[in-house]
């Protein structure tokens, strides 16, 4: 695959990629280095130039944008939570979604403990600034809410920087635990841009982009994290 913001400065050359189901990626780097810019290919917020992305064997450039992106999850580092409760802040995106179903995609986010022990629990009402709950908790939320939408490919946007202090295994409801980031079951995929470091990095080779230099990678497999904190 070949990209390029500009046709004079190469950014992405002869990037090679192969992701099996169940596998997640790491892909780390220094601000700038092109970590999100592949995210946004793979998400066609960018057409690439030459060669081809393909999910289930089928080129990008054939399904629709929408139908594209509702294949992805996503979990900005910035959270965004609004004025309510935290069981409607979970489900959101979700219609008809069950109690239980909130209950387990909290579990699998390490939240449902938290949320337990607050006085209202999952009817806790969370302030206009979500202020009355702590900023890694207020990931938690998020990760919950981009469990229970269960899409193909998860995407970590350094979803996690604020737990780098406490380790976690997120816990997929049909699954169960595994040590280290590794949320989805084998049908699913993990992307996550800038995680906290302290999942395994199963990837024989992480890439590491570097400012100045082309981005090439004869090829990954294993889990991916974007940007984990060391």
């Amino acid at each position: 695959m070949y990209f390029s913001y500009r046709p004079e400065v190469p950014l992405v050359e002869e990037l090679n990629i192969d992701v099996k189901q169940g596998q997640t990626i790491a892909i780390v780097g220094p601000t700038g280095a092109g970590k999100t810019t592949l995210v946004n290919l793979l998400m066609r917020f960018y057409e690439i130039k030459a060669g081809r992305i393909t999910i289930d064997g089928r080129d990008i450039r054939e399904i629709t944008r929408a139908s594209l992106r509702r294949t992805f999850g996503m979990v900005l580092q910035d959270t965004w939570l609004f004025h309510g409760t935290i069981r409607k802040n979970i489900a959101y995106g979700r219609s008809r979604v069950t109690d239980e179903e909130i209950f387990r995609a909290a579990a699998a986010a390490h939240a449902d403990h938290f949320i337990r022990t607050l006085p209202d629990g999952y009817d806790t009402v969370l302030n206009e600034e979500a202020s009355n709950i702590s900023q890694g908790q207020k990931q938690l939320l998020t990760i919950a809410r981009a469990i229970l939408t269960d899409p193909v490919i998860l995407i970590l946007d350094e979803g996690q920087n604020e737990l780098r202090h406490r380790p976690q295994a997120l816990h997929h409801p049909r699954r169960g635990a595994d040590p280290g980031i590794e949320p989805w079951p084998a049908s699913r995929n993990g992307i996550p841009p800038g995680s906290s470091g302290q999942g395994r990095i199963l990837c024989g080779a992480v890439q590491q982009p570097v400012h100045g230099s082309p981005y090439r990678r004869p090829g990954c497999r294993g889990i991916i994290l974007l940007n984990p904190v060391r």
